[in-house]
Order: C-alpha cells, then sequence, then structure tokens
C-alpha cells in the first residue's frame, strides 16, 4: 500500500544512522533509474557519499571504476519504492562485492513478492492516536494539542484519511490557517470519496485532490501539473533531471514568481525540489530535481487526462519517445507547446493523433521538415512554427480546415508550397525572419482580402504575388530585414538597428506607399534609383543610415511633402534634382555632414521649414524667400 509511510521511515532511519558508516547512499524512486545493469550501477554511485561528500566531485572516479573503493569499507544503501526484482538483484551484488559484515542494506516496496530472499518488514496503517499527532503537527505547527473548537472537526478529518501518513500531511497542511467554516466543508468531501469510489487508490487519489483543488489561482495548478507530466514522467529511462533555464523558460516568468509559485506547492506537500539553493536560480547549479509521492503524481496525471488541459514542454535534451504515449493519450488536450533542441520526426506526427488539438506552438532547433500526416488535423486552428532549420513543409499544408491564425517565425523555409491557398479560414499570417525565402508563391493571391498578413525580415524576397499584401509588425521576435506593408499599404518603417544592406526591389513597386521610414540602417550603403518610382510618397525619412549619397531620381517624387535626411554622417551632398520636388514643404537635414545646397534649390516654391539642426558647416544661399531656419549650431 502507497502512502503508509515506508519512505519517511527509511529516510527516518538513514538519517540517524548514517553517521556510522564511511559511504552511504539514498536512492528514492530507485524505479526511475535505468533498468539495465550497468547504467543503473553508474547512477548509484554517482549518488554515493563519503562521510556526506559526493564520491564523484571527491575522487573524480566514475561508477565503473570507482566501485573497488567501497571494498571491504562500512556501506549503507537505501533503494527506496523497488518495483522491479533487478533492482534487488542490484543491490545484492553491491552487498557481495563491498563484503562487509558491518553494511547494511535496505529496500522499500509496495510488492513483497519483488523482494525475494530479503527479510520484510509490513508497515501498516498508524492507529487513531498517532495519527492524531501527527495531523496535529502540520495543521498546528509548534502546539501538541489543537484549538477546542478545532477538537471536533478535526477526529472527523482524521478518520477520513484512514491513518494514511500521506493523506494526513498533505491535509494537514492545506488546512494549516484555514478558518473553522472551512474546516467544516472537509469531513463531508472525505465521506463522498469513501461513498462513491470503490477503488483504494482512486479513493485515496481523490481525497489528495482536495488540496489541488484549494491551490490559489490557475497558475500554480498548472506548475503542478506540469511538473507531473513533463518533470516527472512515466518513462523510466527519462531524465528527472533538468537545468535551471528549462524550468525558468517553462514558466515564462520572473525567478521571484516561480519561487513563490514553486513554494506554495511544497507547503502543500505537493512537490518537493532537491536541493533547496536550486530552487532560487542564482547560484549557479546546473540542474534542479522535482519529487512527490507516487499517489500525488498518479493523482496529477489522473487530471491531466480528464482536463485536457494546455500542455508546454520545454527542454534542450532530446526526446526520444511519442507524444501521446509519455502523456496518457491526451484525446482532449487543445494546446500544446514544444521547444527543444533536437526532435524525432515521429513525435510530430504523432501529434496528428491528438484530435481535440486546437493550438500548436513548436520551436525545435534541429527540425528540417515536417511529416506529411502533419497537415491532417481538421481541428487546429493556431499554428506557430519557429524552427530554424526548418527547410520544407509538406504538400498537405493546405489540408488545415480551420487553421485561422499562422506564424512561421525565423526558419530555413526557401519556398511555400502551393497549397497554402487551400487554408480556406486564415485570417492572419505571419512570415518573420525567414532569411532564405525568397519568394511567395502566386497562389497566395487567392487567399481572402480581410486576411491579416505581416512580412518581416525576409532578406531575400524579391518576388511577390501581384494583390499580396502585407502590413509593419513590430514585435520582439528579432527581424533581419525591412519590416512593412506591401501593396495596398501606405505606411513603411524599417525596423530599427537592422542588418538590412540593400533596399528590396519591391518596395519600389508600392505604387500607394505614402510614408517610408528607414531608421538606424548602418549597413544601407545606396538606394536604388527606383525609389522615384513612388509617385504617392508623401514622406520620406531617412535617420542614421549609412548611404554616402541619395539617388538622382529623389526629384521624381512628385507628392513628397516631407523630406527628412538627418544624422546621415556620410552625406556630404544632396542630388541637384531636389529642385524638382514641387510638393515639398519641409526639409531636415539634421546632424548632416551636407557643406552646401545646391543651386536649384530655389525653386523649391512650397518649402516653408528647413531644419539644420546640429549642421556647423552648411552654408546657405543668401536668399531663402519665406522658409523659416530652424538652426542650432553648437
Amino acid at each position: 500500500m502507497g502512502g503508509v509511510g515506508k519512505s519517511t521511515l527509511a529516510k527516518l532511519v538513514f538519517n540517524k544512522v548514517f553517521a556510522k558508516f564511511e559511504y552511504t547512499c539514498f536512492i528514492e524512486e530507485i524505479k526511475r533509474i535505468p533498468r539495465t545493469k550497468e547504467e543503473a550501477k553508474s547512477l548509484v554511485w554517482e549518488k554515493m557519499r563519503h562521510h556526506g561528500i559526493p564520491v564523484s566531485s571527491a575522487s573524480g572516479s566514475s561508477g565503473r571504476s570507482g566501485w573497488h573503493q567501497v571494498m571491504g569499507k562500512s556501506l549503507l544503501v537505501v533503494f527506496d519504492d523497488v518495483d522491479d526484482s533487478d533492482h534487488v538483484t542490484l543491490l545484492e551484488e553491491i552487498a557481495y562485492e563491498n563484503g562487509m559484515e558491518e553494511s547494511r542494506f535496505l529496500l522499500t516496496s509496495r510488492n513483497a513478492e519483488r523482494l525475494r530472499n530479503v527479510k520484510t518488514i509490513r508497515l501498516d496503517a498508524l492507529g487513531r492516536e498517532d495519527a492524531t499527532k501527527l495531523f496535529t503537527l502540520y495543521a498546528f505547527p509548534g502546539q501538541p494539542d489543537p484549538p477546542g473548537l478545532f477538537s471536533r472537526v478535526l477526529e472527523e478529518v482524521v478518520d477520513g484519511c484512514e491513518g494514511l501518513p500521506l493523506t494526513l500531511e498533505v491535509l494537514g497542511r492545506y488546512l494549516k490557517g484555514q478558518r473553522i467554516e472551512f474546516w467544516k466543508e472537509i469531513p463531508g468531501a472525505l465521506r463522498e470519496c469513501d461513498e462513491e469510489i470503490a477503488d483504494l487508490e482512486e479513493k485515496v487519489w481523490a481525497k489528495l485532490q482536495l488540496s489541488y483543488d484549494g491551490l490559489p489561482g490557475r497558475e500554480v495548478k498548472n506548475m503542478f501539473l506540469d511538473i507531473v507530466s513533463v518533470f516527472m514522467p512515466d518513462n523510466p529511462s527519462y531524465r528527472t533531471s533538468f537545468s535551471a533555464a528549462d524550468v525558468k523558460i517553462a514558466w515564462s516568468s520572473t525567478d521571484k514568481v516561480v519561487f513563490n509559485r514553486l513554494q506554495i506547492l511544497k507547503d502543500r506537500a505537493l512537490v518537493t525540489v532537491r536541493g533547496e539553493e536550486e530552487v532560487t536560480f542564482d547560484s549557479g547549479c546546473d540542474y534542479t530535481e522535482f519529487y512527490m509521492h507516487e499517489h500525488l503524481r498518479r493523482m496529477g496525471q489522473r487530471i491531466v487526462r480528464r482536463e485536457g488541459r494546455s500542455f508546454n514542454l520545454y527542454t534542450s535534451w532530446k526526446y526520444p519517445f511519442d507524444v501521446p504515449d509519455v502523456f496518457g493519450g491526451l484525446q482532449k488536450l487543445k494546446s500544446f507547446t514544444l521547444v527543444c533542441r533536437a526532435v524525432e520526426n515521429s513525435l510530430v506526427g504523432s501529434l496528428g493523433r491528438l484530435s481535440a488539438l486546437e493550438e500548436l506552438y513548436l520551436a525545435c532547433e534541429t527540425l528540417q521538415q515536417l511529416p506529411d500526416v502533419f497537415g491532417c488535423s481538421s481541428t487546429l486552428k493556431t499554428l506557430w512554427i519557429g524552427c530554424p532549420s526548418l527547410q520544407r513543409l509538406p504538400d498537405t499544408f493546405g489540408e488545415f480546415s480551420q487553421l485561422t491564425t499562422l506564424h512561421i517565425n525565423d526558419t530555413g523555409l526557401r519556398f511555400l508550397p502551393d497549397s497554402f491557398a487551400r487554408i480556406s479560414q486564415l485570417k492572419e499570417l505571419h512570415i518573420a525572419g525567414c532569411d532564405y525565402l525568397s519568394a511567395l508563391p502566386d497562389s497566395l493571391s487567392a487567399l481572402p482580402d480581410s486576411l491579416n498578413d505581416v512580412l518581416g525580415g525576409c532578406e531575400y524576397l524579391i518576388q511577390l504575388p501581384d494583390e499580396f499584401t502585407a502590413r509593419i509588425m513590430n514585435t520582439w521576435w528579432p527581424v533581419k530585414s525591412l519590416v512593412g506593408r506591401w501593396s495596398r499599404s501606405q505606411y513603411l518603417e524599417s525596423k530599427p538597428w537592422d542588418t538590412l544592406r540593400l533596399l528590396p526591389e519591391p518596395i519600389c513597386q508600392l505604387s500607394r506607399l505614402e510614408y517610408l521610414s528607414l531608421r538606424h540602417l548602418q549597413f544601407l550603403r545606396w538606394l536604388p534609383e527606383a525609389l522615384g518610382d513612388l509617385h504617392s510618397l508623401r514622406e520620406l525619412e531617412i535617420f542614421m543610415c549609412a548611404m554616402k549619397s541619395l539617388p538622382e531620381s529623389l526629384g521624381r517624387l512628385s507628392s513628397l511633402t516631407n523630406l527628412g535626411v538627418t544624422y546621415c554622417e556620410n552625406v556630404k551632398t544632396l542630388p541637384g534634382t531636389i529642385g524638382d520636388l514641387s510638393s515639398l514643404t519641409c526639409l531636415d537635414l539634421s546632424g548632416s555632414a551636407i557643406l552646401s545646397l545646391p543651386g536649384i534649390f530655389s525653386n523649391l516654391s512650397q518649402l516653408k521649414e528647413l531644419r539644420i539642426i546640429e549642421c556647423k558647416n552648411l552654408k546657405l544661399p543668401a536668399d531663402m524667400g519665406g522658409t523659416r531656419i530652424i538652426e542650432e549650431r553648437y
């Protein structure tokens, strides 16, 4: 039976006598270590301590070569929660190789049949007196007796826990500090579990869930379920230690928020975190390990399966298994996030088996292609792909019949499949940071005019469908070239601090463009002559760019009313055609290195304002007409 205190008793015994032994080792949840003999033995060695100091750090020896050190030395080893006879065999081999009569070996298990040739002690549930003492210890810490107001209801709660130390601790911590009115609700809930549930383990889980249901806020509950499903999965070959970075990004919160939420789970005895210093995330420790009682884990897995909740999976490791298998066949799962360095194609393909999935977020560093089955989901509504090695999308991509929002960010895609046009429900399409994408398929023109399109950071994108449009998107995603609206758009602004070297030719084909802003483009050396084809352009802003001159075609911008060439240190002269800007009313040359204005400058009959702030060496013509001069020379 689980929850009667086997692990707790084993820890008490270990802590009481470990100082008498030269070498000690306590393995919690031994069933989670590798099944192969060599791997298991190596892991046990990694957990071994010599007078309290880890042997791996003290001697630098590996598991394979280090075991000779314990031969003939006093040794204490505890294997907790054994469920496989191979682990019993492993402990027997360690005892045989050690060969010391003074050594002691202890293991706990729910199944006595696994403990062949081992002297066993059966641990039963607590009697009422001991159960009351244990519960009071957690519900009223520091008080030998509970307040009289709580005595009656306390007895009812203790009786409902049926002498199981785990239930007594979890509910005791849950009720600590609560008002009497809150306490009075618990006995009825416990009786309901006894009356409606026949299975013994299911009954225990239902009682433990009272504490989970009372957690403050959805975020804390989700953290518990993430730990249950991601950080403590069923697969015994799967690791249970994670880098602090993995843990922090999984909950997308600050260190303080993550720490506070974890503290709530710890205070409720729902989760234990290995190494208290690792929880703060600022000690430089590499790994964090989570632990919880098997009953709590099974209870959490039942909640996950029942709720079909959103799921986030963040890791820097490779996952060699099938998602639905690992997560219990989550047929109700609606939202899934996968962030990892490497991933098997079978894992991505298996997502098609999640028949209720509506949101999918993929950020897999080494994923090069998506399997054909990937496009077969009939329920997916939101898809976000951020895989830098991804080179192609399957032709089945157009079979997403319910897809309304699609983000493709920072991928290695060179083209998009023509089947895109078949995504009939698409409302938002965002393509950003795809450096190798050189063209968009003509079929995109068939998408509805109401589509909200965005292109950004596609440095080599030189071919666009005639009717395809896009508009500016300012997000935190790394954008490596111009971000803007196309064709029917009126506003276009570059991403600040960009690495853009050439202005894409399609920009000069935007016949309706009215505003163009080029800012902080320190690698942009020149502008194309085709710039003069922007006949609707009214405002042109060039700020802190690296070009040395402006194209002569600038004079063809007949609609231009505002021109700013500011803090462009390499621009020494203006083209003579600037005098042809018949609509120009405001010219800003602030911070430039221009020495003089061309003679034809006087032709600017509509010019009302000239800004020359910090233009130290600029010489103005004698006659500026009615133009207002704004200057501050330093």
